[in-house]
């Protein structure tokens, strides 16, 4: 008896744990910026760092899933537009969700 609840007590503990994990990675993240390349299925993009003092650039991945606000394809997106870009992590990966243009802001360095 004492060994069954051990183990029912471990399995909540891990099934626990793995959902609260599972929970966290599904949350989306945001960043804007501007596209400094762009391909089919990969975009990066230059944005402020956290503490706004210096640019940095993330890569980030486009695929069927994600949901293009305003516009047909990603082929409407160049270098130079700016964009505000949904995203959850997936392993190492940057999957952007949602991605939409915005209109030209002066970032001033």
């Amino acid at each position: 008896m004492k060994r069954l609840n051990r183990l029912l007590l471990i399995a909540a503990f891990v099934l626990g744990t793995v959902s609260s994990a599972w929970a966290i990675g599904s949350t989306p993240a945001s960043l804007e910026g501007t596209i400094k390349s762009i391909s089919e299925n990969i975009i990066i993009i230059s944005s402020k760092s956290e503490d706004g003092l210096k640019i940095q650039d993330v890569s980030l991945e486009v695929n069927s899933q994600t949901k293009l606000d305003e516009m047909a394809s990603v082929a409407e997106l160049k270098e130079g537009d700016q964009v505000k870009v949904d995203y959850k992590e997936e392993g190492d990966k940057k999957v952007v969700v949602q991605i939409t243009k915005q209109e030209k802001k002066e970032w001033f360095r």
